[in-house]
């Protein structure tokens, strides 16, 4: 692309520039890139929220698998699905990094597999109740 013109060495043959459209451009992009970066803040910031929820929901249970019905399943269920467009080289919003912060906390990323880890818990939930006569005190965690 050629350098501008200084002001003042403008040719006749120059074709007028229709400055409010430019101006309009200009500022309609300014408002694009403002709205993706708020947009980006604002799942930033949901994302660790739900995250740090997450890692209390695994050390007060002992298990990542959470309620499908809360806000922290609707979180997993995302997880999972944004898990299945990462490994299929798909465009996601989960970063290698969030991956790796997610299996910190044992977070199952299959669909279903995730079932099989509650059916763990409760087979040493029920392997304590045999062993010790009583269940765990609430809030124990039964993996520590």
């Amino acid at each position: 692309m050629p350098p501008l013109p200084a002001v003042g060495e403008v040719d006749a043959d120059v074709v007028p520039v229709d400055v409010p459209a430019l101006v309009h451009v200009l500022m309609d992009n300014m408002s694009t890139n403002i709205r993706t970066k708020t947009l980006q803040s604002d799942y930033t910031n949901e994302w660790e929220l739900r995250y740090s929820e997450l890692v209390k929901f695994q050390n007060d249970f002992g298990t990542s698998d959470v309620p499908s019905h809360s806000q922290l399943g609707h979180f997993a269920a995302r997880q999972r699905i944004e898990y299945a467009a990462f490994v299929a080289g798909n465009q996601n919003c989960l970063t290698q990094e969030r991956i790796d912060r997610l299996k910190t906390v044992d977070f199952c990323f299959g669909g279903h597999g995730h079932r099989k880890t509650f059916g763990r818990y409760v087979n040493e939930l029920i392997s304590y109740r045999n062993k010790n006569g009583c269940d765990p005190a609430s809030g124990s965690n039964l993996s520590k």
